[in-house]
């Protein structure tokens, strides 16, 4: 299986396999443009419908690969499950992320 990296930085994977990070550089980033279109209101306060959609061409869907995004690029295309966002975020003594265990869908 391959992963790769489509966030803006580098991504460091606890392996429990090796009982260290394993390092995924970016291999570019996925980009989200949102539209608000009005639906509508409540006592004048304005509602909107948001829709997503990818700035920048998707990545093709291929055999024995992963792609790693960010949360919100995974929730906006919930149909791809090839797309898995960083599971839970570890944090040094200082709280500055320096990784993360496991992928999440």
């Amino acid at each position: 299986m391959k992963i790769i990296n489509l966030t803006p930085h580098s991504l460091n994977v606890w392996n429990e396999k090796t009982q260290k990070f394993t390092s995924f550089e970016s291999d570019g980033s996925v980009r989200l443009n949102h539209t608000n279109e009005p639906i509508g209101e409540i006592d004048g306060i304005p509602l909107y419908s948001t829709k997503v959609t990818s700035r920048n061409k998707l990545p093709p869907v291929l055999e024995g690969v992963v792609y790693i995004v960010s949360a919100v690029v995974r929730s906006a295309f919930k149909e791809r499950d090839d797309f898995w966002q960083p599971g839970r975020l570890i944090r040094d003594e200082n709280k500055d992320v320096i990784g993360c265990i496991g992928l999440s869908q």
